[in-house]
């Protein structure tokens, strides 16, 4: 099979998502166990041409001019509150915490 091609000049839509997976160590069953789940969206490239994000970067190990950057999850929440999600695990389903 070939490799798919979208076309030229075509805008194709990446979004960037990351997810924080929490866990807790049961001792006695020397076991971790799935507590809670942190899901974030960041704005990609296009959106912050449209709005100012600058507040929810920060430079990371590398510095400025490196490409590693950390995102401030409160900031990027103020931004819009759907961007940051925590979903924490109860005995019969689960529970949106944000």
């Amino acid at each position: 099979m070939g490799s798919t091609s979208f076309g030229p000049n075509l805008l194709k839509v990446t979004i960037s998502a990351f997810v924080v997976c929490v866990y807790v160590f049961d001792e006695e069953d020397r076991y971790q166990y799935l507590s809670h789940l942190q899901l974030f969206i960041v704005p990609n490239g296009v959106l912050r041409a449209v709005l100012d994000y600058k507040d929810i970067f920060q430079a990371g190990k590398d510095g400025r001019n490196g490409h590693r950057y950390r995102i401030r999850l409160p900031e990027l929440a103020q931004h819009e509150s759907w961007r940051w999600r925590g979903i924490r695990y109860k005995p019969h389903g689960f529970d949106v915490t944000r």
